[in-house]
């Protein structure tokens, strides 16, 4: 069992070795499995398939014509994304994009005007539709405070370059309530209560959403009866 077991882990590591001799980033089309070593080779095995055949075969139609309809990029997408993302891969082309990298830096809020602040949310919504990224927001989060998390995640966040007919939509929204600088605007921030609001004593919020959450800070005992669905 042990021997099985090492010669898993050993296969493993060629294929990845020789997906790297090809000069092909892996992690730009695949995400590691790195508790299942076995669901790992058979995807790597399919994608070291693709490999061989896109050098046969070097563009859609003739791979698709080969028995090659979906490319074995992880996660998926669509299969027109996933098509764009597998050639622009194996093309040793960029996959991602950056909004600072493409644009240049975003405006900084503390010292804007208010006319300016909104200005520069819509040259940034005007230009990430353009790359088809959508945006919208909790109404009526103040528009400095947009501007405040839209300068820090677009600094770092990579956007998947899609093909024409996909969108990615942008809420600033991840799940978890408390992290959210939207969450005293929010219906559904404003109706369940988490550790982090256990341990504040009070509805839990990021720091720089304190300034403007004036008055909008639910107790602890009001988010508990809103939680346990008490009116």
């Amino acid at each position: 069992m042990a021997t099985q077991a090492l010669q898993v882990i050993q296969q493993n590591t060629a294929m990845k070795l020789t997906i790297a001799e090809y000069g092909l980033p892996i992690a730009d089309v695949w995400q590691p499995k790195p508790y299942d070593h076995e669901l790992e080779n058979r995807q790597l095995s399919r994608l070291l398939d693709w490999i061989r055949a896109y050098q046969a075969w070097p563009n859609r139609n003739q791979m698709e014509r080969h028995g090659y309809e979906y490319p074995p990029v992880e996660p998926d997408f669509d299969p027109d994304s996933d098509w764009l993302r597998f050639e622009r891969w194996m093309n040793h082309q960029p996959v991602a994009w950056n909004f600072v990298s493409e644009f240049g830096d975003i405006l900084d809020p503390v010292d804007a005007s208010d006319d300016q602040v909104h200005a520069e949310l819509e040259r940034i919504a005007r230009l990430l539709k353009e790359k088809r990224v959508i945006v919208g927001w909790q109404e009526p989060v103040p528009e400095r405070l947009v501007l405040t998390y839209l300068r820090k995640v677009l600094a770092k966040e990579e956007f998947e370059i899609t093909s024409a007919g996909s969108q990615w939509h942008m809420d600033g929204c991840d799940g978890f309530c408390p992290g959210c600088f939207q969450r005293p605007w929010c219906e559904n921030g404003r109706e369940s209560c988490w550790l982090e609001d256990e341990d504040a004593g009070k509805m839990a919020i990021p720091d720089e959403t304190k300034p403007y959450a004036e008055g909008l800070v639910l107790s602890l005992e009001v988010l508990r009866n809103r939680d346990a669905g008490i009116a």
